[in-house]
């Protein structure tokens, strides 16, 4: 009877701190609703002064230009997104537990920014020799990443991806979905790998809900080490910025492809061990020292 309450309880608060992540979609599928309604009206306006009525042109007008528009829609998603989880952490947690701890040195800033390129090139390459085993995957993917405009590097899918998603992000997840999970009385273990999990769950795709769910893991350490969440924002900013702009733009190189992703893999498991180290030393400096979360 103790081991299914206690199952119960375990379930009742991975279920309450996926709270952030289903109001996250909620968001989502109203900035996408509100798109999609306003193109419709646009196209159908013009349509009908083009004397064009019929309902399976005007559809796949519609869905054309949605998608030419994308990268607004997803910009459009992230600013409401942070407002909205910005208050949320703000007068949720920030505000009452605003205490002075040690800030980030120049070498913590130093190590995080080497964390960043290590675990980029680990997850790159890892990524990278998985989609080339499963092609169908890698197809599923690119398709998924042209229509969000990140193939080509589409204005404001870029702003969106590296700029604004790093700070609305680390607010949901490492922020608000992981301090739910510690005042629910979670070890740190069990609230890293519940807001990881969100995190991968959000991306709604398998390819980047793997990633994502590792990535989620490991940020949650900095969050643990630093002991504050402008560590995690700015290793987000970082990654993402690796990922989409330095990263994303390497050439394919035919039969090269998995020499080089051997290549990344072996080299960001290096940078990541070798950092990882450093992390556990600044977790053991900042034990017992008041933090800002």
């Amino acid at each position: 009877m103790g081991i299914t309450m206690k199952k119960l309880k375990g379930l009742g608060t991975v279920v309450f701190c996926l709270t952030p992540f289903i109001v996250s979609f909620i968001i989502q599928n109203m900035v996408s609703f509100i798109a999609y309604a306003i193109i419709l009206w646009d196209v159908q306006l013009q349509n009908m002064r083009e004397g064009i009525l019929e309902t399976s042109i005007i559809k796949e007008r519609v869905i054309e230009v949605y998608y030419q528009n994308i990268g607004i829609v997803l910009f459009a998603y992230h600013v409401i997104g942070l407002l909205i989880f910005g208050v949320w952490y703000y007068f949720g947690f920030y505000k009452n537990k605003k205490t002075v701890g040690q800030s980030m040195k120049n070498k913590d800033i130093v190590f995080l920014g080497i964390f960043s390129i290590g675990f980029q090139l680990l997850i790159s390459g890892i990524l990278s020799m998985l989609l080339e085993w499963k092609p169908e995957w890698m197809n599923n993917y690119m398709e998924l990443m042209d229509k969000a405009g990140f193939s080509s590097l589409e204005f404001f899918s870029m702003i969106a991806a590296v700029f604004i998603a790093p700070v609305g992000e680390e607010l949901i997840f490492r922020g608000i979905t992981m301090e739910m999970a510690k005042k629910r009385g979670e070890k740190f273990w069990a609230a890293n790998v519940i807001q990881a999990m969100a995190f991968g769950l959000c991306h709604l795709n398998v390819v980047q809900g793997i990633y994502a769910f590792v990535l989620g893991i490991a940020i949650g350490y900095i969050k643990e080490a630093y002991g504050h969440i402008k560590a995690c924002i700015l290793f987000h900013f970082l990654f993402n910025f690796l990922g989409t702009v330095v990263l994303g733009n390497i050439p394919d190189m035919g039969r090269w492809n998995l020499i080089i992703y051997f290549a990344f893999t072996l080299l960001g498991a290096a940078i990541t061990l070798c950092v990882a180290g450093y992390f556990k030393e600044l977790k053991r400096r900042n034990k017992g020292v008041g933090v800002t979360i």
